[in-house]
Formats: C-alpha cells, sequence, structure tokens
C-alpha cells in the first residue's frame, strides 16, 4: 500500500508478509549463477549502481526523457519518462510474446510498438518482501532467490533479456547478455545485476529503470 505525503513523498505501509514463489514451469529454466553484479554498497550501507559499463552511451533521446516531469506513483514516474521518445506503454497481467505457451501472466510488461507490433522492452514481476538484497549483491543466492531468479530467466526467454523484479523495499534489475533467446536458458549466460533500495541508494528508482 502507498499513502502520498503532503511533501509529495511516497511512504510505503510495509505489513511484512513474504510472497514466496515455485512456479512448476520455472523449474525448466536454471537459476543464475553467472552474476556481474554493479550495484555497490558502501562503508556506511549507502547504495550506488553504475550503468554506463554495461549499457551504450546515452543518447539525446534519454536526456529528453529525464527531462520529462515526474508524478507519482511508482510506475507513473518510470512512464512519465516514456510518454514519447519513443512512446512506452505498460500493459499489466499479460501472457508472455511467444510460440511457447504459458500458463502464468506477467505482472508488467514495458513495451513499444513499431506499427501494429508490440516490442517488449523490459518484463517485471511485483512481490512482497522477496528480494534477499544481501544475497543478490553477494552472488551467493539461497533456495528462495533461486526460484526467483528461475522465474525471471523463464519470462525473460520469451519476451525480453532485461528483467526486474520490485518488492516493496528493493528494486533488483537484471539484463541477460544474450544476443538471441535460447541463450537465456543457458546457466553460463552472464547477467548483469544491480541491487537498488528504496531507502539509502544514490541512485533513484525513477533513473534505475
Amino acid at each position: 500500500m502507498v499513502i502520498y505525503g503532503a511533501g509529495g513523498g511516497n511512504l510505503v505501509a510495509n505489513r511484512l508478509s513474504v510472497s514466496y514463489t515455485d512456479k512448476a514451469w520455472a523449474q525448466d529454466y536454471p537459476s543464475i549463477d553467472n552474476l556481474i553484479v554493479r550495484s555497490t554498497v558502501d562503508e556506511e550501507g549507502m547504495s550506488d549502481a553504475v550503468f554506463d559499463n554495461a549499457f551504450l552511451p546515452a543518447c539525446a533521446d534519454g536526456d529528453r526523457r529525464l527531462d520529462e516531469p515526474a508524478q507519482p506513483p511508482m510506475s507513473n514516474v518510470v512512464l512519465a519518462a516514456w510518454a514519447k521518445y519513443p512512446a512506452v506503454t505498460q500493459p499489466c497481467h499479460t501472457k508472455p510474446l511467444s510460440e511457447v505457451s504459458i500458463s502464468e501472466n506477467v505482472d508488467s510488461t514495458y513495451a513499444m510498438y513499431a506499427g501494429n507490433v508490440r516490442i517488449p522492452l523490459v518484463i517485471g514481476e511485483m512481490k512482497r518482501n522477496l528480494i534477499n538484497a544481501e544475497a543478490w549483491q553477494s552472488g551467493e543466492l539461497p533456495l528462495a532467490q533461486k526460484k526467483l531468479a528461475r522465474e525471471l530467466r523463464g519470462y525473460g526467454e520469451h519476451q525480453s533479456p532485461q528483467a526486474f523484479c520490485w518488492d516493496g523495499q528493493t528494486l533488483l534489475t537484471l539484463q541477460f547478455r544474450a544476443l538471441k533467446p535460447e541463450q537465456l536458458r543457458d546457466a553460463a549466460c552472464a547477467v548483469d545485476c544491480w541491487v537498488i533500495p528504496s531507502d539509502g541508494s544514490t541512485c533513484t528508482l525513477r533513473y534505475a529503470p
């Protein structure tokens, strides 16, 4: 639940319940072991995220998007930066764009259109207090996080090599370094990883995606 403060900030009323994941179809996918963790935590516990060495240099259209005004709630803060240059939509609870049938819907997909064709840019799952930030930051995943990793890998194969998970406290962003969809099934496929807490980070949630 999100509470809007008088100062424009968003305070999350966290009930501390946890939504675990153990989807049967995700068991067909390997977990993620080859992590390239690109976020850091300093001695005072402040997080930072480095994107420059994982992506191509920013172009003029990126600067135009970042100049767009931001308004709550969280997802629309992101969408405000993608209303044009080009326009990005956010269909929710949709089937993956794939010839392979998956019974599950994806919680959130950010996509653009080329004519009448929807092109997914990033897929995302919403959980509750599931992400173990320290585990992802260290690259050593316990069982519950491995199950989440399999799920995100599975969705990514059918939609996009970029995936995220938001659990109310932490934004986990992944980029599979694959040139074609079938490479996402390869356990050796390297995965860029950013772990960004909602509090205690120099990287804003709007900038992270």
